[in-house]
C-alpha cells in the first residue's frame, strides 16, 4: 500500500491544550490494523500545547524531530525533551506536551492498542 500524505487539520487547544496544532495523518486504524491506532505528525505552534490527558485501553508514543518543549508525564513531572528523544506514554498513564518557544515543534505520534 502506498498512500499520498498531503492533508493538515489545524486543531485549537488540543486536548485542553494552549494554542494551535497541526495534524497530518500518516496511518490510522483503516489502514493499519486494530493494534495501531494513529501514526500522524503534529506539528505544535509556537507557545502551544497538548493539554494533559489520559489514555484508557491505549498507549501513545511522541517522538520529537524538531524542537523542544516540556513533556509532563503521568506523575506530573515536567521533563525537558528536544529533538531526537522518544517519550512513552501506557496504558492508564496520562501526559501532556508543552512548547513555549517562539518555534514551532515537530513529533510523530503513534497511538497503538494496549
Amino acid at each position: 500500500m502506498i498512500k499520498h500524505i498531503s492533508d493538515k487539520k489545524t486543531i485549537n487547544n488540543l486536548r485542553g491544550g494552549v494554542g494551535k496544532a497541526e495534524i497530518q495523518e500518516i496511518l490510522n486504524i483503516n489502514d493499519i490494523n486494530e493494534v495501531i491506532k494513529l501514526f500522524a505528525k503534529v506539528t505544535l505552534k509556537s507557545n502551544s500545547s497538548i493539554g494533559y490527558h489520559k489514555h484508557t485501553g491505549e498507549g501513545e508514543i511522541y517522538f520529537i524531530l524538531k524542537g523542544e518543549g516540556v513533556f509532563i508525564d503521568e506523575k506530573g513531572n515536567r521533563r525537558s525533551v528536544k529533538e531526537g528523544d522518544a517519550c512513552v506514554i501506557r496504558n492508564d498513564n496520562s501526559h501532556g506536551l508543552e512548547n513555549g518557544s517562539n518555534q514551532n515543534m515537530e513529533i510523530i505520534a503513534l497511538v497503538f492498542a494496549d
